[in-house]
């Protein structure tokens, strides 16, 4: 297994995939393939568990205004302990050769208040990403931005994470001549 220290996330339209290129923390460069079709489940998935967080965030916070509560004090959930400290989002190319591999499975899971991605390639070459829901919107608004250079189907992203457009500023000329 890999434990990643830096990733970047790139769409390569020859391939028409996104390459995942990741460093570990032996300087060691690795690529992975992700394909349209596993990328759009995966972000399926991740999407409904971040939802399903902040759902759970919001009754918290509504527990804790209420008596005997599970946010009340007698009921504290105790912090996980923290983790390594989180990959480098970008990583540029590498010196030396990287090895190949196209993905086969995305292990989705948690371990404590983080997500951990376990990414499997074709020969059983995996790698480990462990987010905290922060991190792990940053990293689909990567996985996004690739989506939209792709051109891949944008109905699995919701509404919610979907960047709104901004309105041009209305600006009135005044020529002087």
């Amino acid at each position: 297994m890999i434990d990643m220290n830096k990733l970047s996330l790139e769409y390569v339209p020859l391939q028409d995939r996104l390459r995942l290129t990741v460093e570990d923390q032996n300087a060691e460069v690795r690529r992975f393939w992700l394909t349209a079709r596993l990328t759009i489940v995966v972000v399926e998935h991740l999407v409904g568990r971040l939802k399903f967080r902040q759902g759970l965030a919001a009754a918290k916070t509504r527990n804790k205004t209420q008596p005997g509560g599970q946010g009340s004090p007698g009921h504290e959930h105790q912090a996980s302990a923290p983790g390594r400290p989180a990959p480098s989002p970008v990583l540029g190319e590498a010196a030396s050769p990287a090895r190949t591999e196209l993905v086969h499975a995305v292990d989705v899971g948690t371990r404590g208040e983080s997500f951990v991605l376990t990414v499997r390639g074709e020969t059983n070459m995996s790698m480990q990403l462990s987010m905290t829901a922060v991190q792990l919107r940053q990293w689909l608004q990567m996985v996004y931005h690739q989506f939209l250079r792709a051109g891949w189907p944008l109905a699995v992203w919701p509404d919610w994470f979907v960047p709104k457009p901004v309105a041009p500023a209305t600006t009135q000329s005044l020529s002087v001549h």
